[in-house]
């Protein structure tokens, strides 16, 4: 398995990606969230944006109140979410790869990123990765 931190084919992409395809996308997704996970929140709980993207998703989430920190492998795309959800803390990382302390109540990982991880034991890498940052809240929520 090749280690890569970055992702430099989506660097093309981040301009459209951030003025025209994000914002509907988002217009659809935070109210989902909103019905299904938010509610088991308190304010101020620290949500991983897992392939956050150009911060669009980040940004509602903490006008919500909500702490963020977003992972996503293309700097061109980080550019982007440090300009919309300045407050987010962003990282460029790998999704298969990285390797946070157990410090977050939700992880959401929205808009089909996870499909363009197409081997099986990069994708097992990426649940593992949540699973070690996540595990104590899901027990909270859904036992």
């Amino acid at each position: 398995m090749i280690l890569t931190t970055r992702y430099d084919d989506y660097n093309v992409l981040a301009r459209i990606y951030n003025e025209d395809w994000s914002s509907g996308i988002f217009q659809e997704t935070l109210p989902v969230l909103e019905k299904l996970l938010l509610p088991h929140l308190t304010k101020g709980a620290h949500i991983l944006d897992l392939c956050c993207g150009t911060g669009h998703l980040a940004q509602q989430l903490l006008k919500h109140g909500y702490k963020i920190t977003g992972i996503d492998g293309s700097e061109e795309m980080l550019h982007y979410a440090r300009e919309n959800a300045p407050e987010a803390k962003l990282i460029l990382g790998d999704a298969r790869f990285f390797n946070l302390p157990t410090t977050f109540d939700l992880v959401v990982s929205t808009t089909g990123s996870l499909n363009y991880v197409m081997k099986l034991e990069e994708l097992e890498c990426v649940f593992k990765n949540v699973c070690s940052t996540y595990f104590i809240c899901y027990k909270r929520i859904y036992t």
